[in-house]
C-alpha cells in the first residue's frame, strides 16, 4: 500500500512537471521581434538570419500547439535571437547604402 502512494505520488510530481505553462510572454516577444525584423526588410537585407526566425518561430508554433510548451518556449527564444540579428543587420546595410533606417 505505501509502495502504490509513493507510485501515485511520483507519477502526480512527474506529470505536472512535465505540462508546464504556455510561454504567452516568449511567444509575444518572438511575435515582436519578427515584426520588427520584417519592417527593417530583413528578407532583403539579412535572409539567411531571416529565414532561421521565420522557421523557427513556424516551428515553436507547431510545438505550442502540440502542447509542448518546452520545445516551444525553445524555439520562440531562437526565432526572437535570429529576428533581432537579422532586423540589426538590416539597419546596418541600409545605413550602409545610404537608405533610410
Amino acid at each position: 500500500m505505501v509502495i502504490r502512494r509513493w507510485s501515485i505520488a511520483v507519477l502526480f510530481v512527474l506529470t505536472a512537471g512535465c505540462a508546464g505553462s504556455p510561454p504567452f510572454e516568449t511567444y509575444s516577444i518572438a511575435q515582436v521581434a519578427l515584426d520588427a525584423a520584417r519592417r527593417a526588410d530583413a528578407s532583403q537585407y539579412s535572409p539567411g538570419n531571416w529565414a532561421k526566425a521565420d522557421e523557427a518561430f513556424n516551428r515553436g508554433e507547431i510545438a505550442y500547439r502540440d502542447r509542448d510548451f518546452g520545445s516551444a518556449t525553445e524555439y520562440f527564444q531562437r526565432a526572437t535571437i535570429f529576428a533581432e540579428k537579422a532586423e540589426n543587420i538590416s539597419r546596418i546595410k541600409k545605413f550602409q547604402s545610404g537608405g533610410v533606417q
